[in-house]
């Protein structure tokens, strides 16, 4: 018997988990993207694409979010408020694939899998084979990961960087091999590249090896790892300075205190901590489902009754870390986990092992003959629990007025053509769709004035929000040839009557 086959008898189970996350994830692959939380789809899809189309070189590995033709001399080009590695996977995926929507839906599904796997392990490491197999499958099963594995965004693409840099750092913990503490700083150093929660991992480790390693004798080479972590934050403050001329330009200082609190959120939503409360709960209802939590409502006390007879094992110590670090987001931003519904993503790990691991408890204690027919029953309940909502999500189309005016905006004009809408309405909650689907310079203006007609080549009235004064109708009506169908209304400045 070969390596080959003997990998494939060991890890059958996973195997097949992934072939059904595939076929799950795959629904609705090329679906236009207008449906829940899509703007991060169409913002990055943008910022892939400028990649592509000017080079690195030109971009110099920053972010640009507009369509149409780039003036890099613009003071207000880049977008800094993240590191820079997710957008380039996602050109990955656009030079490898095209620029399409399933181009980029490949990206984070190739990583969703890795998500999966590393579930697995780490559940095998710690604790078994059942539990490996049963965290996984609820992972795969749940809301979140079915609607959010695939869309482009930062959650599911740095998670697997997270729960390798774990899980090779519990590798070392047992055995402190030199090249499983290496592989597990390569993989932090790689997911601190992509967005800000990697940054609490680094500490979280360096606590939990203090606290539960008998011996402590490494704990100075662990230290390897905030060091890391800061020698990458250093790092992206001066590529901020060569993208803006400022350490913190871009907004860097602004983003962090609204993501906070802002008083343009309070306003609009009236945001109490006990309504933040009651969402996140919701949230965590909708996305995981109440059997999940109820189970984990069960590790919970497991765990005290474990602390209370001095027990705490790895298994145990790593879900508190997982838990730990998965609520960390949530609980310190928590204007941006009340307005984003997929930062409790970082829960996933904790939520499926610990579940698992009551599962398997409450399995065992059952006989052989009824084992597979239980197990087989709470995968099932876990995953028809929220089917409805999955299947809504999953057809959401709520930024539809967003791809049809951007569509038709590519269609009716050329690459170099600026063009104005003529409601702010669009620009404030459209504006990255049309940016992606148009692919034009693209202003937003419900008042012409004289300017404006020299400077831009096209206006579009949305018949779905007209907001575009009387007295700018009846100059545009008057002076330049007027088009329409059933959706808009359009002017060609180019012409006059």
């Amino acid at each position: 018997m070969n390596k080959l086959q003997k990998w494939l008898i060991q890890y059958w189970n996973l195997i097949l988990i992934l072939v059904l996350a595939v076929i799950l994830l795959t629904v609705k692959l090329d679906k236009k993207f207008m449906g829940q939380h899509d703007w991060n789809s169409t913002w990055y899809g943008n910022v892939a694409r400028n990649h592509i189309r000017y080079g690195l070189a030109n971009t110099k590995l920053g972010s640009i979010s507009a369509g149409g033709p780039i003036d890099f001399n613009s003071s207000r080009l880049y977008f800094t408020h993240y590191p820079p590695l997710f957008p380039l996977l996602l050109a990955l995926g656009f030079k490898l694939f095209g620029p399409s929507e399933v181009a980029l839906r490949l990206v984070v599904i190739f990583f969703s899998l890795w998500t999966i796997v590393f579930i697995y392990l780490l559940a095998k490491l710690v604790l078994n084979k059942t539990v490996a197999f049963l965290a996984s499958i609820f992972a795969v099963v749940t809301p979140l990961f079915l609607y959010y594995g695939k869309l482009p965004v930062h959650e599911p693409i740095i998670l697997p960087f997270i729960l390798a840099g774990i899980y090779f750092y519990l590798r070392w913990f047992k055995d402190q091999k030199s090249k499983n503490l290496i592989l597990s700083a390569s993989f932090l150093f790689l997911a601190e590249l992509i967005t800000w929660p990697a940054y609490f991992v680094p500490p979280l480790l360096t606590l939990h090896y203090w606290l539960f390693h008998p011996q402590k004798k490494h704990l100075k080479l662990l230290l390897l790892l905030p060091l890391i972590m800061i020698g990458v934050f250093m790092l992206h403050l001066m590529h901020v300075k060569l993208l803006t001329g400022s350490f913190l330009g871009g907004g860097l200082v602004q983003i962090f205190l609204t993501r906070i609190q802002s008083k343009q959120t309070n306003e609009i939503y009236r945001l109490t901590f006990f309504k933040y409360l009651t969402t996140e709960i919701q949230y965590l209802k909708i996305y995981f489902t109440n059997i999940l939590l109820v189970l984990d409502l069960g590790w919970v006390i497991h765990l005290i009754i474990r602390y209370q007879k001095r027990q705490i094992a790895l298994s145990e110590s790593l879900q508190m870390l997982l838990l730990i670090f998965g609520s960390a987001y949530v609980v310190i931003f928590q204007e941006a986990a009340f307005l984003h519904d997929y930062l409790i993503y970082y829960l996933l790990p904790f939520i499926v092992i610990a579940a698992a691991q009551i599962s398997e408890q409450i399995l065992r204690r059952l006989t052989k003959n009824w084992r597979l027919l239980v197990a087989a029953l709470l995968v099932l309940l876990v995953a028809t629990e929220r089917l409805k909502y999955a299947k809504a999500i999953l057809n959401s189309n709520n930024s539809e007025k967003g791809y049809k005016i951007g569509e038709f905006i590519n269609r009716q004009t050329s690459f170099n053509d600026l063009v104005l809408v003529g409601s702010n309405f669009y620009g404030d909650f459209y504006a990255s769709f049309i940016a992606y689907y148009g692919d034009r310079s693209v202003g937003y203006s419900e008042d012409l004035k004289l300017t404006d007609l020299d400077k831009f080549q096209w206006v579009v009235r949305p018949k779905a929000h007209d907001a575009l004064s009387e007295k700018s109708k009846a100059i545009l009506d008057k002076k330049f040839p007027r088009y329409e169908n059933a959706e808009f209304v359009w002017y060609d400045l180019r012409k006059k009557t």
